[in-house]
C-alpha cells in the first residue's frame, strides 16, 4: 500500500512536472510567436515607412516637376509678352518716324513752293517793271513826234495800261491773331450799276458783287439762293452762289471763288454778268470793264 502511495504521488508528481513544461512551452512558444509577429509587424512598419519616403521623394520630385513645368510657362507667356510689345512699339516707332519723315518733306516741300512762289513774284515784278519802263519810255519818244491831241490820247491809252497792271487795295496785311494773310481789293466798276471787289483770306479767295439794283434779298438759304452767272467772249460761264447769310437792301452779293474759276475766267474778257435775287434777276449787257478778272486775278494770286 505504501508502495502503490508512493507510485502515485510520483505519477502525479511527473504530470504535475508534464503539464508545467506544457504550460513553459506554450508560454515560451507564445512569445516566439509574439516575438516573430512584432518583428513581421516592424518589418512591414519599416517597409510602409520606406514605401512613404520614396512617394514623399516621388511626390517632391513631381511636385518641382509641376513647379518648374508652370514658371516655364510663365517665363515663355512673358517672353512672347515682352515680344509682342516690341513688335508694337517697333511699328509705332516705324510710324512716328513715317510721320516725322512725312512732315518734314511737306515743310521742305512747302518751303520750295514758297520760294518758287517768291521768284516767280519777284520775276513778275521785274517784268512788270520792265515792260513799265519800257512803255515809259516809248511814252516819251512818242510824245516828241506826235501833236498835242494825239499825245493826249495816248496818255490816257498808258494810264489805262497802268490801272489795268496795278493792283488797288482796300486792306493788304497779316493778321496776327489768325496767322494769315488778308487781302481786300478796291471796289472796281463793272458797269455803270455794278461794282466787283476780291478778298482773300489764308489760302480761301471770295469775290463780292454790288449793285443798287432792286431784286429783292440776296439769299443763301437753298430755297431762294441768289447766284451770278459771268458770261465771258468765249461762251464759258462761271456761276457764283451767295454763301454769306441774307441781305436785304441792296444787291451785296458775296461767293466763293475756286481755283479752277479762277482757271477760266482768266481765259477770255467779260462778255455779260446776270444778278439773281430773290424775286428776280437782271442781266448787264453793257460791261465797261470786261478784262477785270484778266487783269486783277494776280492780285489774290
Amino acid at each position: 500500500r505504501l508502495e502503490k502511495q508512493r507510485l502515485e504521488a510520483e505519477a502525479r508528481k511527473q504530470e504535475a512536472a508534464i503539464r508545467e513544461q506544457r504550460r513553459l512551452d506554450s508560454i515560451a512558444k507564445a512569445e516566439e510567436t509574439a516575438r516573430l509577429e512584432k518583428q513581421r509587424l516592424e518589418a512591414e512598419a519599416r517597409k510602409q515607412a520606406a514605401a512613404i519616403r520614396e512617394q514623399r521623394r516621388l511626390d517632391s520630385i513631381a511636385k518641382a516637376e509641376e513647379a518648374a513645368r508652370l514658371e516655364k510657362q510663365r517665363l515663355e507667356a512673358e517672353a512672347r509678352k515682352r515680344e509682342a510689345a516690341l513688335r508694337e512699339q517697333r511699328r509705332l516707332d516705324s510710324i512716328a518716324k513715317a510721320e516725322e519723315l512725312a512732315r518734314l518733306e511737306k515743310q521742305r516741300l512747302e518751303a520750295e513752293a514758297r520760294k518758287r512762289e517768291e521768284v516767280l513774284k519777284e520775276r513778275r515784278r521785274l517784268e512788270a517793271a520792265a515792260k513799265a519802263k519800257e512803255a515809259e519810255q516809248k511814252r516819251i519818244a512818242l510824245e516828241k513826234k506826235q501833236p498835242a491831241e494825239k499825245k493826249k490820247f495816248d496818255i490816257k491809252a498808258l494810264e489805262r495800261q497802268k490801272f489795268r497792271r496795278t493792283c488797288h487795295y482796300a486792306m493788304n496785311e497779316f493778321d496776327y491773331i489768325s496767322q494769315e494773310k488778308i487781302i481786300l481789293t478796291k471796289k472796281y466798276n463793272l458797269s455803270k450799276n455794278l461794282s466787283v471787289e476780291l478778298y482773300k483770306k489764308g489760302g480761301k479767295v471770295d469775290v463780292f458783287f454790288s449793285s443798287s439794283l432792286n431784286l429783292g434779298c440776296v439769299s443763301g438759304y437753298s430755297s431762294k439762293k441768289s447766284y451770278v452767272k459771268v458770261q465771258l467772249k468765249n461762251n464759258k460761264v462761271v456761276t457764283f452762289y451767295h454763301t454769306y447769310g441774307t441781305n436785304c437792301s441792296d444787291f451785296e452779293f458775296k461767293g466763293s471763288l475756286s481755283k479752277e474759276q479762277m482757271t477760266v475766267l482768266k481765259s477770255a474778257p467779260i462778255k455779260s454778268v446776270l444778278l439773281k435775287g430773290t424775286e428776280g434777276s437782271k442781266e448787264i449787257l453793257d460791261i465797261d470793264y470786261k478784262e477785270f478778272f484778266l487783269d486783277k486775278l494776280k492780285c489774290v494770286e
